[in-house]
């Protein structure tokens, strides 16, 4: 607020400078700047790495399924197909890789029913 740079601060009211420097400014400017140039290339550096250890046997799948179908996938329905299988594979990866105590119980209960 304009004429209020030397005012007492209030205990609950939290600190926020009125002026900035042109240097200050310049700072975070730059900052800001650095960030959003450098934040496209690290997700392509990740989409890389997701594409790098896709498992074996999607393309098989694909071509599977588009054999079964009248017509073959278009490019949107397949890249949805593709990421499907590829979460069934992790997911089912993962399941492999969980490791159940010694004498665990089933986690369904059978209740008989009555006839």
């Amino acid at each position: 607020m304009i004429g209020q740079e030397n005012a007492p601060r209030r205990p609950n009211q939290p600190y926020m400078a009125t002026r900035i420097t042109r240097r200050e400014f310049a700072r975070l400017a730059a900052t800001g700047a650095a960030g959003l140039a450098v934040a496209p290339l690290l997700g392509a550096q990740a989409r890389q790495e997701q594409a790098e250890d896709e498992p074996p046997g999607i393309e098989e799948d694909l071509r599977e399924l588009d054999a079964k179908l009248a017509e073959p996938l278009n490019g949107e329905a397949r890249a949805v197909a593709r990421r499907g299988l590829l979460g069934n594979r992790r997911a089912a990866v993962r399941r492999w890789d969980f490791k159940l105590p010694e004498n665990s119980e089933p986690c369904t209960i059978f209740v008989p029913a009555k006839v």
